[in-house]
């Protein structure tokens, strides 16, 4: 038998505390004198030997419920006959696979998973396991316990995610499982392709516990050429047929080596309208530009996209275009001379490229009220000169749910 915390075997020492009490209470018989003992009642003796003993029980009783509270407390277990069975039995490991993003990249989560596996095969009959996939969180697809087949059985179950990684977490996670495991050796098998970007630099360092050992295994593939479209910023409403501003797509490269004359396409509906040639360094990135392209009424689908990568999954970048209508604006003023009335007006809704209204300008003597409707909008920027006529026609304009400002 051994013990999880044998300093509490010193509160054993509390049992003289029960004993110590009953001598230093026990009761003494006072001397006194007597004329005569006729008066007194007679006691037998056997009745002093009883309450004698049943005291003395008591006393016992007391004794061993603090033997028992410190044994207790001091965690008892009994440890095997054959020492090296014993180790083996109480053995435990965590085994962290790292199904973040990165992982998908071809051959990479395979060989993570073989990791794993041969690390369950190799393991005692009786060795605890735990199974945790991580990427920004973690996921405990089976706590501590001695089930290789269950491990087995999850380990082909298992897949990439989207996430990005954060390895101080999981290695938190693990040693949080492994702390109330008992006794033994304590494992955590860290199974990553290990980007440097899952080192979260800015957090708090995570401290492993005192007999833990923390053991990495490398997934990560040997050549890891990668291009990837990391942004794209475009304009989600258009209102003529030619894009008059202009999508910007990231382009970066991860790998160590530089790249040579690749192609950048935007494609709208599957259908490719412009291409680009580009050339980055090692680890460089740079800004494409697309314009000047026709947009077809309605929704588009719009697509950036990258050849000649073998990590294909991030090669993509999917938005929308929508080409709608510019609103017909009626603006009427009043004829005066010099600037018009609505000269700061007209220059404010035509500002930019992409303006979303048509606007225009008429003098109330001009105004053909048949016309109105043609207009989502009357803007009165002075009533002046209004006839009674146009006023009816705006007033029914309105009411028919046209927008009007004065």
């Amino acid at each position: 038998m051994a013990f999880l915390n044998p300093i509490f075997l010193l509160g054993a020492m509390a049992a003289a505390i029960p004993v110590l009490v009953h001598l230093v209470r026990r009761t003494r018989a006072a001397r006194m004198e007597f004329a005569s003992l006729m008066f007194l009642r007679r006691i037998e003796q056997k009745t002093i030997r009883k309450r004698t003993i049943r005291n003395l029980l008591l006393l016992a009783m007391r004794c061993a419920a603090l033997l028992l509270l410190a044994v207790a407390f001091s965690r008892p277990y009994f440890t095997s006959q054959n020492p090296l069975a014993a180790g083996a039995d109480q053995s435990s490991s965590v085994i962290l696979l790292d199904a973040s993003y990165s992982m998908r990249y071809p051959g990479v989560f395979d060989r993570a998973r073989e990791a794993a596996r041969e690390i369950v095969n190799r393991a005692a009959a009786e060795e605890r396991i735990a199974l945790v996939l991580f990427g920004r969180g973690y996921e405990i697809l089976m706590p501590l316990k001695a089930s290789r087949a269950e491990a087995l059985a999850l380990l082909d179950q298992a897949g990439p995610g989207l996430d990005a990684t954060d390895y101080l977490q999981a290695v938190g996670a693990a040693d949080a499982l492994l702390k109330d495991s008992g006794p033994g050796q304590k494992r955590i098998y860290l199974i990553s392709d290990f980007q440097s970007s899952g080192w979260n630099r800015a957090a708090p360092p995570v401290k492993i516990s005192p007999g833990v050992e923390l053991i990495p295994r490398d997934a990560s593939a040997p050549d890891t050429a990668n291009l990837a479209i990391v942004d794209v910023e475009a304009d989600p409403v258009v209102y003529t047929q030619k894009y008059a501003g202009k999508v910007v797509a990231h382009v970066a490269n991860f790998s160590p080596d530089a790249i040579e004359d690749r192609a950048v396409d935007l494609k709208l509906n599957d259908l490719v309208v412009e291409r680009r040639q580009i050339r980055l360094d090692p680890f460089a990135s740079k800004l494409i530009e697309f314009s000047g392209f026709n947009i077809t009424e309605g929704s588009n689908r719009a697509t950036v996209e990258i050849s000649g990568d073998q990590f294909a999954l991030d090669n993509k970048f999917h938005f929308t275009v929508r080409r709608d209508d510019q609103t017909r604006t009626l603006a009427i003023e009043t004829a005066s001379r010099g600037r018009s009335q609505t000269f700061f007006l007209q220059h404010a809704l035509a500002a930019g490229e992409n303006s979303q209204y048509a606007l225009s300008v008429k003098t109330a003597g001009a105004v053909n009220p048949t016309e109105i409707d043609s207009y989502k909008t009357i803007i009165v920027n002075d009533s002046t000169g209004i006839s009674d006529g146009l006023a009816r026609s705006i007033a029914s304009f309105v009411e028919r749910g046209g927008g009007l400002i004065v």
